[in-house]
C-alpha cells in the first residue's frame, strides 16, 4: 500500500491546513474580543451605577442646600425689612446726643440761675 501524492494535492492540503489554522485563530480572537466586551459591559454598567448613586447623592445634597439658602435668604430679607426702623445712623445719633446735651446745660443754667437768685 503506498500512497501516492502530486504536487497539486500537496499545495491543496497545505492550503486547507493554513486556512484551518487561520480559521482557529480566527475563532480564538473572537472569543478573546467577545470575553473582553463583556468584561467591559461590567465595568460599566458598575461605574454607570455607581455615577447615578453619587448623582443621586449629590442632587439631595444640593437640594438641601438651596434649601438652607431660601431660609437664609428669607432671613436677611427680614432684616432688611427691619433695617429702616432699627438702625441709627452714626451722624442721626451725634445730633440727638448733642441736642440732648444742650437742653442738658440749659436746664442746668436755669437752675443755677434759680438757685443763685434765691440765695441772693
Amino acid at each position: 500500500m503506498s500512497l501516492t501524492l502530486n504536487m497539486t494535492h500537496l499545495i491543496t492540503i497545505g492550503v486547507f491546513l493554513i486556512g484551518g489554522l487561520a480559521t482557529l485563530f480566527w475563532c480564538m480572537i473572537k472569543l478573546i474580543v467577545r470575553q473582553f466586551n463583556a468584561s467591559l459591559n461590567v465595568r460599566f454598567t458598575a461605574a454607570e451605577k455607581k455615577l447615578n448613586e453619587e448623582n443621586l447623592k449629590h442632587t439631595t445634597r444640593f437640594e438641601k442646600i438651596e434649601a438652607a439658602q431660601t431660609v437664609t435668604e428669607r432671613a436677611l430679607t427680614k432684616i432688611q425689612v427691619n433695617l429702616a426702623n432699627e438702625y441709627w445712623r452714626r451722624e442721626d445719633a451725634i445730633r440727638n446726643d448733642s441736642l440732648t446735651q444742650a437742653k442738658l446745660d440749659g436746664l442746668a443754667r436755669r437752675l443755677d440761675a434759680f438757685f443763685t437768685r434765691t440765695t441772693q
